[in-house]
């Protein structure tokens, strides 16, 4: 992608990343760390013409 200078990263995340529940601590803090990294990979890719793009369910 950095050579073609395009290209998508789609990463899946949830509800469960923005509101936690009793139970679900585990899979509520992956889904968590799922959109810290999609955002930091949007500032990193975006000069190098690559798009990150986050589809939650």
């Amino acid at each position: 992608m950095r050579a073609a200078r395009s290209g998508q990263v789609i990463n899946l995340s949830s509800g469960g990343g923005f509101q936690s529940a009793p139970g679900h601590g585990v899979y509520c803090s992956t889904k968590f760390a799922v959109e810290a990294l999609s955002e930091a990979l949007h500032g990193e890719l975006t000069p190098l013409g690559v798009k990150v793009t986050v589809v939650k369910r």
